[in-house]
């Protein structure tokens, strides 16, 4: 992807991580926004919600066949939010800029960004279907109670 970025063959990239070489001074490439963090501010203002880089899903037969399987995913998928969290929170010690972040986000009044279930979510989900339906990716967007019959509590459990 880099490759084809240097070449001009891709004018942007949409990751969330910077690409390998990012830094060197002859990379060309650069960040779409000059104040990344204060875009970031907007939109949370803007929007109410941090945008997901994860949606949990599990198919209609898989339900069926397992009924407990959501439960045991979101349990996972919470605990392993919990080890992330704890991560950021050791690096609180040794990286001082990650401390300013997190103040940030708390002057916010938001709350916790990593929000789990559908019910928390709403918004977000809601409009990433949208999207999708603009960009054509999908031909119709369902509903979300169509898409997700269950909700997970903040624990990462079945309702």
């Amino acid at each position: 992807m880099t490759e084809m970025l240097a070449d001009g063959q891709l004018d942007a990239v949409f990751s969330p991580f910077l690409p390998p070489g990012f830094r060197d001074p002859d990379s060309g490439m650069r960040l779409l926004f000059d104040d990344v963090t204060r875009e970031e501010q907007k939109f949370l203002q803007k929007h109410g919600y941090v945008p997901g880089i994860h949606v949990l899903a599990v198919r209609a037969e898989a339900l069926r066949t397992d009924p407990t399987l959501p439960n045991e995913l979101g349990c996972m998928f919470r605990q392993s939010e919990q080890v992330a969290a704890a991560r950021h929170r050791k690096l609180l010690d040794v990286t001082p800029w990650l401390n300013s972040a997190f103040d940030l986000l708390d002057a916010t009044g938001f709350g916790e960004p990593n929000r789990v279930g559908v019910g928390a979510n709403r918004t977000m989900l809601h409009d990433f279907l949208r999207h999708m339906s603009t960009q054509g990716l999908i031909l119709e967007s369902p509903s979300l109670d169509q898409l997700f019959p269950y909700d997970l509590t903040e624990e990462g459990e079945m309702r």
